[in-house]
């Protein structure tokens, strides 16, 4: 059953004289796991992100990734092992199958030595508590004609207001090759959740809220690249989860 996507909101923002406008597209979608009566729907989300320049060129390295998630959304993360990889990727290979929170693709732009560059994208899960947890991201581009394997912590916080939690993701600088620039993230596709038994119970890692305000589910997202912070995006996810068969 799939939730249909948000709306996708892109904005543009201009950098230095030297460098091109970026742009930049974010879409928001969820997957309905489960519906289970009188409990919070669970759920998987899916973020898809376009990135670029308005001239095609070599885009600002993207220093840091910050998502933020509606209100009354729930992370059972404290149900899900973990794994503490550190900044070793080789760690990664040996993580519980449970701790995968997700995985994905990322578009990887590392001219002048290759260009639309595939990155294989996984999420775990690490230790923390219910306010504030670290997770890590790996990369690998083995299959794709250079090999760079990364690992990059983040942080998953919870927040209040309008949102329920806040996601930072921190990149440093990546250089394919010694004397080239730093390589330009132009997109990634991430499917985030996942689900365990426990006891004869489902649990998922993610539930959605049970009220939802009349515009929909509030999501924003904010690039900060190497030139500069572009503006925060904004989408909503319909209230009504429409379900189809099959």
């Amino acid at each position: 059953m799939t939730v249909a996507a948000a709306a996708a909101f892109a904005a543009l923002a201009v950098a230095g004289p030297a460098q091109a406008a970026h742009t930049q597209d974010l879409v928001f979608g969820a997957t309905l796991l489960d519906q289970p009566k009188g409990q919070p729907w669970a759920v998987n989300l899916n973020v898809n992100a376009t990135l670029g320049t308005t001239d095609g060129g070599l885009a600002a390295p993207l220093h840091h990734v910050r998502f933020q998630f509606p209100a009354g959304a729930r992370v059972n993360a404290d149900k899900f092992p973990t794994c503490s990889p550190g900044s070793s990727f080789e760690k990664t290979l040996s993580c519980p199958k449970g701790s995968v929170l997700g995985t994905g693709l990322a578009k990887v732009d590392a001219r002048p030595l290759l260009n639309n560059v595939d990155a294989k994208l996984k999420l775990f899960n690490g230790k923390g508590n219910a306010s504030k947890r670290t997770l890590y991201l790996s990369a690998t581009t083995a299959d794709s004609g250079i090999e760079i394997n990364l690992v990059f912590p983040a942080t998953l916080a919870r927040v209040g207001g309008r949102y329920s939690y806040q996601f930072d993701l921190d990149l440093p600088d990546i250089v394919a090759v010694s004397g080239a620039p730093p390589v330009a993230i132009n997109g990634f596709n991430v499917d985030v959740g996942g689900r365990i038994k426990k006891h004869g119970k489902k649990i998922s890692y993610i539930d959605a809220p049970t009220k939802c305000p009349s515009g929909g589910w509030p999501f924003t997202g904010t690039f900060t690249f190497g030139d500069g912070t572009l503006p925060t995006l904004s989408s909503h996810l319909d209230c009504t989860l429409k379900t189809v068969s099959g």
